[in-house]
């Protein structure tokens, strides 16, 4: 009986140790496309299986760039620059690290 019970808490344990693994990433950026409206604007579409993910969204001068953050976020979209030159948009990446994606807008200046 003993030999049962040192079997299950080893299961246990696993499955502890499993378990922030597993629910690391609950969504995942699958795709990003552009598209340019009549008025000259671009706009990002952005394509996730899973949850909406918390976005964060912040831009910079210089270089000037438009960056958004998704939390708890899986990047599959690929890491190249995609370049774009429309409007003001000069190309965008997604980059994964830490549990989260980055999407980077560089912009013309």
């Amino acid at each position: 009986m003993r030999n049962v019970g040192n079997g299950i808490l080893r299961v246990l344990v696993l499955a502890l140790l499993m378990a922030p693994l597993l629910a690391a990433a609950a969504t995942r950026l699958v795709g990003v496309e552009h598209a340019q409206s009549a008025d000259g604007d671009v706009m990002l579409y952005l394509k996730t299986s899973g949850d909406t993910p918390e976005v964060s969204v912040f831009a910079t001068e210089s270089p000037a760039r438009i960056v958004l953050d998704l939390a708890d976020t899986e990047n599959q979209a690929g890491d190249q620059p995609v370049g774009v030159g429309q409007g003001s948009v000069v190309q965008y990446s997604a980059i994964g690290a830490g549990g989260r994606t980055r999407l980077v807008v560089d912009l013309s200046s």
